[in-house]
């Protein structure tokens, strides 16, 4: 088997694990095949596939999950495209950074300010690199929201 088939055969794995909502204990057990399957995934990945870039998005992901509590069940309250608009919130403050004319770069803040779904103090605009890091991991949980209500409406329909 190739590192491809490896890498499909994990995921797979995964995602069947997450859609049956499996226990993490079950998952983490040392005789647990989805843990294999995991092990496997992350062996299959080469570090260098991935740029830093990448890593601090799927990081900061992470970060939101554990330390702000912003799980799957958590997003999936916000269906009206709040996390998008966080996201451009915070796109919108970095253009507003790098704008050589102060006209347009006070525009993109107001823009940034206006798209904020939620309360203002929440929106915490920080230098370029970290709007942008912030920005991709909403991208990413809005990506994930949309594809769990796909495959929720999926699982409903008649068959």
């Amino acid at each position: 088997m190739d590192k491809n088939e490896q890498m499909r055969e994990a995921l797979e794995a995964i995602e069947l694990a997450l859609r049956m909502n499996i226990p993490a204990a079950e998952i983490l057990d040392e005789n647990s095949p989805i843990r294999d399957g995991i092990r496997a995934a992350l062996t299959a990945l080469d570090p260098d596939a991935l740029s830093q870039a990448a890593r601090d998005v799927l990081a900061e992901r992470q970060r939101q999950i554990s330390a702000e509590g912003w799980t799957p069940e958590h997003d999936d309250e916000h269906s009206r495209g709040e996390m998008g608009r966080a996201a451009a919130a915070y796109a919108l403050d970095t253009a507003s950074q790098l704008s050589e004319h102060p006209g347009v770069s006070k525009h993109f803040a107001l823009l940034a300010t206006g798209i904020w779904p939620w309360n203002h103090a929440s929106h915490k605009p920080a230098d370029e690199r970290r709007n942008l890091i912030k920005a991709g991991a909403l991208i990413l949980a809005e990506i994930e929201r949309l594809d769990r209500a796909a495959m929720s409406s999926q699982s409903k329909e008649p068959t």
